[in-house]
Parts: structure tokens; C-alpha cells; sequence
């Protein structure tokens, strides 16, 4: 399918579905043409393609992220100066969500990950602003309009939080001003005066049409004296508008070709370098983190393209991974140790690799890579290794763990106390229950010693002769409190079908305690 770098717009109005169910149908329809009015002639100002409206709401595409938050503080302009003069139940406010990125062009309709997450941001923006993401906020002319960080939000189908940002317009500003100034509301709709788009749209483009003419007989009479850019400057400024676009391989063959005259020029060096970044990022989505790994180590020797040196560890890393997990085995150790030997202090190297690797290989091999992160310096901001771990006390005994026991002691020592008193009460897995023991016996925890957790031991160990499980059985029935009959019942039925199995005899002395403490409490 045909794709493009496109920005996406979601508008929609404020408590629109609570107005209409309290409005006529005359209401409803005066409250949309007036939405249809006000909003239609902006879009068009700015070279917004309204793709299609759902319900209140417009869906809109630009070529340019800065005209598309220019668009939107001039909607919201526009909706300021109708509120002036409109009867409180006819004023509109609208939330207007910005979001730049690849998409798929399908029968006129845009679809892809960028379009799902300007929806989901529509819903998160506040009415009377405009909010836009960090692809808008980094591809923008930033001078365009003054911003603020919102912070990160995490939405509904998105793997992975997304920085949000919004324009900054207070009342008496300079930025304010000049907009409502140049931004004027008649009885015919807005027009503008003074606030154009970054890129010519389609009406702007018609009435300047009898301008261009005597502009061009100008700069015909001009040209001979005036200073023109460089051939230098024209690729520069060429191969930046091809990455704009979203074309990284094409805006790098200009930039590069541009070079080959002029090797010194720094926005060539500046454009082909951001290329080549972009294009990696392809290559790893398109092809696979070996593909972008082979492209980089056959270009990353030329001088104009250094920087992506910088990229060599993580590519390789993710390339290691990929393998492995393409071909899951139990000796990958050897080439994981050959990937630490290729950038031996490298910190983000092991711990990368333990984090793709924690659901598809046996805790050594994580355990050896995270032990290795921790050595080389890496600070573990995420808690990944907490996580890992407090996720594999669940499901292995401590005897599969001992390194990550030693590096919680180290390293996490008051978060996995914290954790294993937690777990001695309210844990309902036999490995999860002697994880906790193992890390409070170093802290001479005086629970392990009475009878209660003795008694639990007992359970987890099984009993040796019906005489000790008749011992448990009585000692159960009279100390169990209420509240903990159903985690001891839990606790049982995971010993008669552990994950992974068990290994001692005597099941049926556990599964006769269990089902007379099940029909004495009555199954609770």
C-alpha cells in the first residue's frame, strides 16, 4: 500500500454528545453548520485535507507539521472571537490533537499507528488548546508558536508512552496578539491577514495566482544582482525537504551528491547524517536490525557519516537477539559472550539484551547479561531488573536464581525485602512463598522460626507420614483466622499441580488435608 509522512488532525467538540442528547433536532443541525463554518475555511487556509468527519468530529492531514498547529491555534482563535458574540448555548469549544508520521493512503482515508494515536490524544486534550505530540514537536519550526511539555501519557493499544506538548498562548502575549490581529471573524466565515501557512495551500495558492506573474517579471529584472543561494545551500535545503517528506534514502543521495562539491558544507553533513539516522530506522523496521547493521558497518567509515558509529552497539545487540530468538537453544550463552566481547564497556549492551531476551531464554543467561550491566555501570532507571526477577520468584525455586538473589542483595536490597514480606503473606505460589523465605532468612526474619511459618514449611516440603500430616491438618483447623483459609486452600492446590511439577511424595496426605479444610470451611 502506499504510504506517507503525513500530520494528522483530530478535532472534536466539547460535550457534544451531552447536547445533543439535550438539544432539538434544529439544535443539532444549527450547532454543525456553525462547527462546519467556522472550522471548514481554516483547514483550507492551511492546506489541510479533511479526510473525512466522524460524527463531531474532522479528521485532517497536512503536508507541513507547523502549519498543522498553526491551523489549530488559528481554530481556536477563530472559536474565541465567535464566543464573544454568540448566546451561551451556541458557543463551541473544540479540542484539536496533532500527530506527524508515517500512514498508509487507502481510497482517500489515511490508517496506521500515527492516525491511532492522534485519536487517542484528541481524548486526552483539553478543550481550548491544541495539543500535538513530540514527532510535531521535533519536525516543526518550533518559532512558529511558543509550546509547553505536557509529559508523557500512555494510551490504549500504544506500547509505549508518548511525550505530548501543547501551544503556549497567554492572553496578553506578543503571540497572542499578533493572532488575534491577523485572524478576523465576519458574518462570511474568518479570513486572515497576516497569518500564513509555512507551505502554500490550495486557496492561497488561487488568489496569489495573479501575483505570480508580475513576481516572476521581477525577479527576471532582479536575478543579475541579487545574491542566489549556492548549489550547496539548493541540495541542503532539497534533501531536508525529502526527509520531511519521509523519504531518508533519497534525502541522503542529495545530500551526498551535494557533498561531492562542496565536502565541507556543514547543512549537508548536518542533512545527510539525520538522513542516514532515519534511514537505520527504517532499515530495522522494514528489514531487521541485521540488515540495518550491515548497512551501517559498510558506510559508517565514510567521514560525512561517523556518527552512526554511535548506533554500531545496540544494532548489534538487537541483531544477536534477533538470532537467538529465531533460533531459541540452550547453548546461546557463547553468543552472547561473544557480543559482550565485541564492546567490552559497553554498559546498554547486556542490559538491552537481558530485557529482549527475559521471556525466551532460562533465567542464567538474562541473569549473566544483567549481572554484567550492573558491572559495567548501568544505573537500571526502569527497575528492569526488579521486575525480571519479582516476575521469576513466581515461577522458579531459588536454586534457578542465585544470581538474582545476589544482585538484589547489592543492588535492590530494600525493595526485594519489601517485596518478600509482601509475598510471606499474600503469595500463592510455592516458589514465589520459598523466594521470600530465602531472602528473609538472610535478614534473621523471626516470622520464619513460629509456628506459622514453620507450618507453612512444612506444607511446601510435604509431609513425611500421615502422622505429620495429621499434625498440620489440627494445627491449620484451629490457627487459620478467616481471612487466610482461602490463600492456605490456594496454597494447597498449587502443591498438588505446581507449574513445572514437584518433586516429593505424599501428594495425597496434602490432598486429604486439603479437601477436609475445604468441606470444614465450606470451600471458602
Amino acid at each position: 500500500m502506499p504510504t506517507r509522512n503525513l500530520t494528522i488532525m483530530f478535532t472534536d467538540i466539547k460535550g457534544f454528545t451531552a447536547r445533543v442528547s439535550a438539544g432539538s433536532r434544529d439544535d443539532l443541525t444549527r450547532l454543525r453548520e456553525a462547527h462546519d463554518r467556522l472550522l471548514k475555511p481554516v483547514f483550507a487556509h492551511f492546506g489541510g485535507t479533511i479526510v473525512k468527519t466522524i460524527g463531531d468530529a474532522f479528521l485532517v492531514r497536512f503536508d507541513s507539521p507547523t502549519d498543522g498547529v498553526l491551523c489549530g491555534v488559528a481554530i481556536q482563535e477563530v472559536l474565541r472571537q465567535h464566543a464573544e458574540t454568540a448566546a451561551e448555548d451556541d458557543r463551541i469549544e473544540v479540542r484539536v490533537a496533532i500527530n506527524s508520521g508515517e500512514v498508509e493512503v487507502v481510497d482517500g482515508d489515511i490508517l496506521g499507528e500515527p492516525v491511532n494515536i492522534a485519536a487517542r490524544l484528541e481524548s486526552a486534550a483539553e478543550a481550548g488548546q491544541v495539543w500535538f505530540t513530540e514527532a510535531v514537536y521535533l519536525a516543526m519550526n518550533r518559532s512558529e508558536a511558543p509550546s509547553a511539555e505536557v509529559g508523557e501519557r500512555t494510551f490504549k493499544g500504544i506500547p509505549y508512552p508518548v511525550r505530548v506538548y501543547r501551544v503556549e498562548s497567554e492572553p496578553e502575549s506578543e503571540f497572542s496578539r499578533r493572532w488575534s490581529e491577523g485572524v478576523q471573524l465576519t458574518e462570511r466565515g474568518p479570513i486572515f491577514d497576516g497569518v500564513e501557512p509555512t507551505l502554500p495551500s490550495r486557496a492561497s495558492s488561487r488568489r496569489g495566482l495573479g501575483l505570480l506573474a508580475l513576481a516572476a517579471v521581477v525577479l527576471a529584472g532582479l536575478a543579475t544582482w541579487l545574491w542566489l543561494p549556492s548549489a550547496a545551500e539548493k541540495a541542503s535545503a532539497r534533501a531536508a525537504e525529502l526527509l520531511t517528506a519521509g523519504d531518508p534514502a533519497a534525502a541522503l543521495g542529495v545530500a551526498e551528491a551535494g557533498l561531492a562539491d562542496a565536502p565541507g558544507h556543514d547543512g549537508l553533513r548536518d542533512v545527510a547524517r539525520r538522513a542516514a539516522d532515519a534511514q537505520v530506522d527504517r532499515l530495522v523496521d522494514s528489514s531487521g536490525p541485521q540488515v540495518a547493521l550491515d548497512w551501517v558497518q559498510a558506510r559508517v567509515d565514510e567521514p560525512h557519516l561517523d556518527s552512526l558509529r554511535d548506533r554500531l552497539p545496540l544494532l548489534d545487540t538487537r541483531a544477536t537477539v534477533q538470532s537467538i530468538r529465531a533460533n531459541p537453544r540452550d547453548e546461546s550463552w557463547p553468543a552472547l559472550q561473544e557480543l559482550l566481547d565485541r564492546h567490552p564497556s559497553d554498559a546498554e549492551v547486556p542490559h538491552l539484551a537481558a530485557r529482549l531476551l527475559a521471556d525466551h531464554l532460562y533465567p542464567y543467561s538474562p541473569s549473566r547479561l544483567f549481572e554484567t550491566a550492573l558491572a559495567r555501570g548501568h544505573e537500571d532507571p526502569d527497575d528492569a531488573v526488579t521486575a525480571y526477577y519479582f516476575g521469576k520468584f513466581e515461577t522458579h525455586p531459588p536454586g534457578h536464581l542465585e544470581i538474582g538473589h545476589d544482585l538484589l542483595a547489592e543492588h535492590r536490597h530494600e525493595e526485594t525485602v519489601a517485596w518478600a514480606e509482601r509475598a510471606l503473606t499474600e503469595a500463592v505460589s510455592g516458589h514465589a512463598l520459598h523466594n521470600a523465605w530465602r531472602i528473609l532468612k538472610e535478614e534473621k526474619d523471626p516470622r520464619l522460626e513460629q509456628a506459622h511459618g514453620l507450618a507453612l514449611q512444612q506444607l511446601l516440603r510435604g509431609y513425611p507420614d500421615e502422622g505429620a500430616a495429621d499434625a498440620a491438618l489440627e494445627w491449620f483447623e484451629t490457627n487459620t483466622p478467616p481471612e487466610r483459609r482461602s490463600r492456605l486452600l490456594a496454597l494447597h492446590d498449587w502443591i498438588l499441580d505446581p507449574p513445572g511439577g514437584w518433586g516429593w511424595t505424599n501428594k495425597h496426605l496434602t490432598e486429604r488435608n486439603r479437601d477436609r479444610l475445604a468441606q470444614e470451611w465450606g470451600g471458602s
